[in-house]
């Protein structure tokens, strides 16, 4: 029943800005009681961010793969991950406009994406924690830069190009912090 909330969620954003919809216009929409909500949800805000990453989370796992063997990072991950950005754009760039005083899902993502990174690369023992650190950190900003990159209407660079652009640039620097 979660992600039949996150689906009525992930329906309604299409169709109005996230300032309009209540808690009561998605449990109406998924035919379901505000007290089920709650049981997962703690807030509007909480089932927007569930939405994000129930959206991102193969993106998550594809460039976490990445980095299971950073000295031989495979660009068949990337590129599996641009896919589905491109296939899922319109629905990114909503979830990603999210922000308001209570939620900057943008923010929250980039830290979700530093985590899974320090995660991974924390595997390798003989890497000192701060190249960990700073690597995390610079990751996660160039790749959100990128995502909103390639989510622009404008971007016309193709899939496998956007990916060998990551794994050149992005990569080659992970092999040489590491």
């Amino acid at each position: 029943m979660e992600n039949q909330l996150i689906a009525s969620f992930l329906d309604l954003i299409h169709h109005h800005p996230f300032s309009e919809i209540t808690i009561a216009t998605i449990t109406s929409h998924a035919d379901t009681t505000r007290t089920y909500f709650y049981q997962f949800f703690s807030s509007k805000a909480d089932i927007a961010q569930a939405a994000l990453f129930n959206v991102l989370e193969e993106i998550l796992a594809n460039f976490s793969k990445t980095f299971k063997f950073p000295a031989n990072p495979n660009p068949d991950n990337t590129l599996t991950a641009v896919q589905f950005i491109s296939e899922h754009k319109q629905e990114i760039k909503m979830m990603l406009s999210i922000q308001n005083k209570e939620i900057d899902l943008q923010k929250i993502f980039q830290s979700k994406l530093e985590a899974v990174i320090k995660a991974n690369l924390a595997l390798y023992r003989g890497t000192p924690s701060l190249n960990v650190d700073y690597f995390a950190l610079t990751f996660s900003t160039s790749m959100a830069a990128t995502i909103n990159w390639l989510l622009q209407d404008e971007t016309s660079i193709t899939d496998e190009s956007a990916s060998s652009l990551i794994n050149a640039t992005i990569f080659r620097g992970l092999i040489a912090v590491l």
